[in-house]
């Protein structure tokens, strides 16, 4: 279980300078590298954000500069490629040391939820136990995280979350009404509120009770103990009877819950055992708690977007959120995988527990069948959560079969896009869904020839019967729907299209963005089906990845032609120096971020034209005009064919 506490961190957020009318480009490198070259050679945490100014993605760094220009030169995985596309800023927050970063990263993933991050998929539907910000605090049972104050939990038993809870009040005797009364409540005349509406005690002990009740929640339950204790001997002796007495009850009680909770703290012998399975792009990771010996209980939750991460950094990010402020860290984490950042990990949790904590990786004995049965319970929930998603995901499939009247199950979804940038490099985009879910490997893009300018009607038109042609030459099976961005135009470019080829019967419909409304070619109004059925959500489903594909695509041409233009600028750079380049670096970026000395490895590359390769880009970077060659001609003369992935 976590803590944490809503941050509010001074940021690195200072405008772009091509922000100054107030737009931002997503995916422009340029204009990141510009952000994350004034980034500090330091320790902390870093977060990209979208053009809506949601958070992204949250990392930590030793050092700050270096790890975000990473992001922007070679090459990455796809998912990290799609996060820089969509990115239209990246601000730091520094801090003293790297543990520190590790702390508040995690705190900035539990706050912002960013989607690209490793993540627990479960903390909305768990309890938390919240201690308020209000002048004098209260502990509270919640699900809700939107307020500000200090969270405990995930729990996975909501019955354990209100008992700690109800425990903690009577103990601790903070005021349990919203609103502070003008009297005293039962709960005072019961021993279980200081009443401070009434100013029974005065503040400073208000706010030590309120402190106790923090402490407690940390795992410091013996450590106060010997507070109140130590308290309450000197009120003894200074002849504070009354003050004595409500100190050694309340000493008294967190020893009482400390005993309750005894199965769940972890004493010196005791561990927790870590096992994990994946599914798809999810995982599956369970605790086994060993006490004395024996194993009492377990706890499980699922994480996101795991797909292109290694096993050790499954298990790291799932450590490194369960236990930010669990209630009980033992001395022992037992691990099915070595960990890269494991001497920082139990550093960090050493100082948590107050003591020392060690990870093992066994090859042998009972430790290695405790990771056994990890692994198989964690495999087991993992399959039982796949089928679940199966099943509700065919429900979508279902639903949209009814909703549009289908004569079939659409288990074939082809879904088209158009994107272009002020009419120039307009491309179109094709996705397939099976069974409601991405089948990428049939995906599809396509460089709009035959038309100038803007024109999304014509676009869509040429993509649908490019799109068709092939499948009908192939012989290959048609979808059992097609599903194109927009209104009643773009419907009618894809049936018209259709129809030049014949196909009149192939089931087709439109997405409208604004409504969500739902167009069909021989229905007179819109379908305006309700936000949650689950047949417009996979529709919106289809589309929005239809829209990603497209932007992505049509990015990388503008990004292309900008490498070309900008190379092809210098003296000496022609069609096949540039080629070798981009072969050796990947990108514009590569480039700018190479050494005069790895220049000079490309064939054809002197040091002289490596200098001056360097000078123009340093004089793009910066944003300084530099040359004045006139290279149309020269561009086109390294314009590759147009090539699909796959195309047709």
């Amino acid at each position: 279980m976590a803590v944490f506490k809503d941050p509010s961190p001074s940021r690195s957020r200072t405008p772009f300078e091509s922000d100054k009318d107030g737009t931002r480009v997503p995916g422009d490198r340029k204009a990141l590298a510009a952000r994350a070259a004034v980034f500090p050679h330091e320790p902390g945490v870093y977060l990209w954000r979208d053009k809506k100014d949601e958070v992204l993605y949250v990392g930590k760094a030793v050092d700050l500069r270096n790890r975000v220009r990473s992001y922007l030169s070679g090459a990455h995985e796809a998912r990290t490629e799609a996060m820089v596309d969509e990115a239209t800023d990246v601000e730091f927050i520094a801090t003293h040391t790297e543990k520190e970063a590790l702390i508040l990263e995690q705190t900035l993933i539990k706050k912002e939820r960013p989607r690209y991050n490793v993540r627990l998929t479960d903390d909305k539907k768990y309890p938390y136990i919240k201690v308020t910000d209000e002048r004098y605090p209260r502990v509270v049972y919640t699900r809700d995280l939107t307020r500000k104050g200090t969270y405990f939990g995930p729990f996975p038993d909501a019955w354990a979350a209100k008992s700690i809870t109800r425990l903690l009040n009577a103990t601790f005797q903070l005021r349990q009404c919203r609103t502070l009364p003008d009297r005293a409540c039962i709960y005072h005349q019961m021993g279980q509120c200081l009443a401070p509406c009434i100013d029974a005690v005065p503040d400073s002990e208000y706010k030590a009770a309120a402190d106790a009740a923090r402490g407690f929640l940390k795992g410091q339950g013996e450590k106060l103990v010997k507070g109140f204790e130590t308290r309450m001997k000197t009120a003894a002796e200074a002849e504070r009877f009354e003050e004595a007495a409500r100190l050694r009850d309340t000493a008294a009680a967190i020893r009482s819950v400390l005993e309750r909770q005894r199965v769940f703290a972890a004493g010196q012998e005791d561990r927790d055992v870590v096992g994990f399975a994946r599914s798809g792009d999810r995982a599956c990771c369970l605790l086994l708690f060993v006490r004395d010996g024996k194993t009492v209980g377990r706890e499980y939750y699922f994480l996101a977007n795991t797909l292109e991460r290694s096993d050790a950094d499954v298990v790291e990010a799932f450590l490194t959120q369960y236990y930010a402020h669990a209630l009980a860290v033992p001395r022992e984490v037992v691990l099915p995988v070595r960990l890269p950042e494991a001497e920082l990990l139990s550093e960090w949790l050493s100082d948590r527990r107050g003591g020392g904590v060690r990870f093992t990786v066994p090859e042998r004995g009972d430790k290695l069948r405790l990771v056994e049965m990890a692994m198989k319970n964690a495999g087991l929930l993992a399959q039982e959560d796949h089928f679940k998603r199966e099943r509700e995901r065919s429900m979508g499939v279902e639903a949209l079969h009814g909703l549009l009247k289908l004569e079939r199950p659409p288990r074939t979804i082809d879904g088209f896009d158009i994107s272009h940038h002020g009419g120039d490099h307009t491309v179109a985009s094709m996705v397939r869904f099976l069974n409601g879910l991405p089948h990428k490997e049939m995906y599809r893009r396509y460089k709009i020839r035959h038309v100038a300018g803007i024109d999304d009607f014509a676009a869509m038109r040429e993509a649908v019967k490019r799109r068709f042609e092939g499948l009908v030459e192939r012989g290959d099976e048609l979808p059992d729907l097609v599903m194109v961005d927009g209104g009643r135009g773009q419907l009618r470019a894809a049936v018209d299209a259709l129809k030049e080829l014949g196909l009149e019967e192939q089931p087709v419909c439109s997405l409208a963005k604004r409504e969500e409304e739902i167009f069909l070619p021989l229905r007179l109004h819109p379908i305006r089906a309700p936000a949650r059925h689950e047949g417009r959500q996979l529709l919106e489903r289809v589309r929005n990845e239809a829209h990603r594909f497209a932007i992505k695509y049509q990015e990388n041409l503008k990004g292309k032609a900008l490498t070309r233009s900008r190379l092809l600028s210098v003296p000496g750079v022609g069609p096949e120096r540039l080629r070798r380049l981009l072969r050796r670096f990947g990108s514009l970026e590569g480039i700018a971020a190479a050494s005069l000395e790895e220049l000079c490895e490309v064939p054809g590359v002197t040091q002289a034209l490596a200098s001056r390769i360097q000078d123009d880009l340093v004089a793009w970077r910066t944003g300084r005009p530099s040359g004045d060659l006139d290279v149309e001609a020269r561009v086109g003369a390294v314009d590759e064919a147009d090539r699909e992935s796959g195309g047709v």
